[in-house]
């Protein structure tokens, strides 16, 4: 099982998975040690992440790259009237 989505908190982990399973992937959330060199640790040295069967590993990406991009794109000012990013 291959972990598509390591999340900031376990909120998010949780939505992450629920998007996947409402697309017809089942995820697993687990809670991992937190890595010593993949940025600052978490509270307690803990962090959730998302896990789906192999055999669903390139949609499960496909489709979290998606929802990352629109929530990055609410999140970031732009243009109304061309849509550029500022």
């Amino acid at each position: 099982m291959p972990r598509v989505w390591t999340a900031r908190d376990p909120a998010e982990a949780h939505l992450v998975r629920e998007a996947l399973r409402l697309n017809g992937v089942a995820a697993d959330v687990r809670i991992d040690v937190a890595d010593e060199g993949g940025g600052p640790p978490l509270p307690q040295g803990f962090q959730h992440s998302v896990w789906v069967a192999d055999d669903d590993a390139e949609r499960a990406r496909a489709l979290v790259h998606r929802l990352d991009r629109r929530r990055l794109a609410q999140r970031t000012p732009h243009c109304e009237g061309c849509g550029d990013h500022r």
